[in-house]
């Protein structure tokens, strides 16, 4: 909350643009690695999976550290996955098939599979921070 001091209004817009201020990386830069993902697998399959594996861990990075431009969680997201892409691959995978198996059986696939790979990648996000991937 805003403290009474002797410009409130100016003090309490300050923390609004503090809490704001990356708020166009946030809404950019999915979009940005979207393209660029997409752009990948236009070219050629195998560049659009490398970008895939290298920058799957960039929204949730972006969620965690606010102070991030989206392209500094980019590299961050990069650095978690360096070693790693194994294990991702993998992982993407199974929760491809995770998802079609849902939208074939139950036509499910948005209510419970993407909340399901959303938890997944926020764990290994954590996981991967912490060195216990």
């Amino acid at each position: 909350m805003c403290e009474i001091i002797e410009n409130p209004v100016k003090k309490c817009l300050s923390e609004n643009y503090l809490i704001f201020n990356n708020a166009l990386d946030k809404i950019i830069g999915p979009i940005v690695v979207g393209i660029l993902i997409g752009i990948g697998f236009i070219c050629l399959i195998i560049p659009g999976i490398i970008l895939t594996l290298m920058w799957v861990f960039t929204p949730c990075i972006q969620g965690d550290r606010a102070e991030l431009t989206f392209i500094q969680a980019m590299k961050e997201a990069k650095g978690l996955a360096k070693g790693n892409y194994i294990k991702i691959f993998f992982l993407l995978v199974i929760l491809a098939i995770f998802a079609f198996s849902g939208s074939l059986l139950l036509n499910i696939e948005g209510m419970v599979t993407l909340p399901v790979a959303h938890v997944v990648f926020i764990v290994l996000t954590i996981n991967a921070r912490i060195d216990n991937f």
